[in-house]
């Protein structure tokens, strides 16, 4: 089953490296040692396109026959049993195109663990002909030891890993097939931060203002990202700022085809460039991955969705999961329509939507569905639970951020001081008293932390500063 081409706009976005060099096969690889072996997952696969010929045995008769197909209901019995409905529907839905919408906290990860288990203990597909893939490392050792846990040691040879890893790993392999040297070292956003600002001095431009390093580099992922090179952006500038990002980009790239380096993005860029000018290597996995998973599709970008697509046009057998709602990376290139578009791009999708959840309770998923569903492009989907209770959710209005901020300090100090806020009704009850390190603080950008941190520093609250640094500590406000 193929799917339908459909025209995609060149908007622009900016992707972020997700993968973290190491040596498991859901890590990037260590790109300083030797070219590594062929992988026991190609090596000791059939070299044909066919599955190996089973061996004759006397096990041929009606009652064996019979016997095995008692052991597969069984064995399905025992994987779907804890499962609710509509997972059991995603688990043995297991050819064609799938699309599981899976809301927040509705056991996504438990989903597709069983789903492959179900696969190799019910359909017999061989765990070397499964892929997974998805967007952390930690989600990929995750997903492999709850399929390990699942199926034996055999679950092993499922392949799970994040794009760039996996993309990496097919490189390496097959890579010179399209001139990319199968050395190739793997340069790191401070690797490219240094490269580029060294470009910049060469062109004696500054390295602050329009044209600072993050900025240029900013530029040239967005364009990697939709699959455009220098070369068109130079063609297709025309503005100044786009000529000079064209022209850097050509050096930059230059600079790391010289070093025999690839950046996170060209991992991406060159494997789908290897499955477009390559056919054979592309049927090679195309029979190798007959089944494949991907995990948060509502963040896959443009080059993510070419290389998905290419290998899943012979069998048809992609099953994807996310969620439209959840959808918060496109400053770094995830494009919604990926997902809002599967059924068009895939034609006789089965659709599946995990809606009960296990995470939160009702008033809150009543709560989060009134904002939500206002959302003009999105699948219809509405979560449930069967927790009914938990606290009201407050709201308070504040003036600006400093009353905003005095009012959540406020609130900790209660809930550490055991004497109650807004958010409990129960702080009497000495196993209902929270810690400071029980309170989570959220806001939309890192410059709102200030007042909050001031707030906090006023009433004496320790706190901890997760993906940032501390106010006073950064450097613009050192130097003032």
């Amino acid at each position: 089953m193929s799917p339908t081409t459909r025209r995609r706009s060149a908007e622009p976005t900016l992707d972020d490296a997700l993968a973290v060099p190491g040596t498991a096969f859901g890590e990037l690889p260590d790109a300083s040692g030797p070219v590594p072996d062929e992988p026991a997952w190609m090596r000791d696969a059939p070299s044909t396109g066919e599955d190996p010929a089973p061996v004759a045995d006397p096990a041929t008769t009606t009652a064996a026959a019979t016997a095995r197909a008692a052991t597969r209901t069984d064995r399905a019995a025992q994987i779907v049993r804890a499962l609710n409905p509509e997972q059991a529907r995603a688990v043995e839905t297991t050819d064609g195109p799938l699309l599981i919408l899976a809301g927040a906290g509705s056991g996504k990860t438990r989903v597709l663990a069983h789903r492959i288990a179900y696969l190799v203990g019910v359909r017999d597909v061989p765990p070397w002909r499964i892929l997974a893939v998805t967007f952390t490392n930690r989600a990929a050792a995750e997903l492999r030891e709850r399929i390990i846990s699942l199926v034996g040691e055999g679950g092993r040879d499922v392949q799970a890993g994040t794009f760039h890893a996996l993309c990496a790993r097919v490189l390496r392999q097959d890579g010179e097939a399209i001139g990319v040297d199968r050395r190739f070292v793997i340069y790191d956003t401070d690797d490219q931060q240094s490269l580029m600002k060294q470009i910049l001095r060469e062109e004696d431009m500054p390295l602050t203002g329009e044209f600072r390093p993050s900025a240029v580099l900013g530029a040239i992922s967005r364009a990697k990202n939709e699959m455009l090179d220098a070369a068109f952006l130079a063609e297709n500038a025309t503005t100044h700022r786009e000529r000079i990002i064209a022209r850097l980009a050509g050096r930059y790239q230059e600079r790391l085809r010289k070093s025999r380096a690839l950046d996170f993005d060209d991992l991406l860029l060159e494997a789908v460039r290897l499955f477009d000018e390559a056919p054979d290597v592309l049927a090679r996995y195309q029979e190798r991955w007959r089944y494949l998973h991907v995990d948060e599709y509502q963040d896959t970008n443009r080059a993510q969705y070419l290389w998905i697509r290419a290998l899943a046009a012979r069998y048809g057998n992609l099953a994807v999961v996310g969620d439209d709602d959840q959808s918060i990376y496109s400053w770094r290139g995830a494009d919604l329509r990926n997902i809002l578009d599967f059924e068009a791009d895939w034609p006789k999708t089965a659709v599946v939507k995990l809606e009960q959840n296990y995470r939160s309770t009702q008033l809150i998923l009543d709560a989060a569905h009134a904002v939500v569903s206002r959302n003009e492009a999105r699948k219809d989907k509405k979560l449930w639970t069967d927790n009914a209770g938990g606290a009201r959710i407050q709201r308070f209005e504040a003036y600006n951020e400093e009353e905003e901020a005095e009012w959540i300090a406020r609130q900790v100090e209660g809930l550490a001081g055991g004497r109650g806020s807004a958010l409990t009704r129960k702080a009497d009850d000495e196993d209902e008293r929270f810690r400071t390190r029980d309170v989570a603080i959220m806001y939309r950008m890192n410059a709102q932390s200030r007042a909050i941190e001031e707030a906090f520093l006023r009433y004496g609250i320790r706190y901890q500063l997760v993906g940032g640094t501390r106010f006073y500590s950064r450097r613009e406000v050192k130097d003032a």
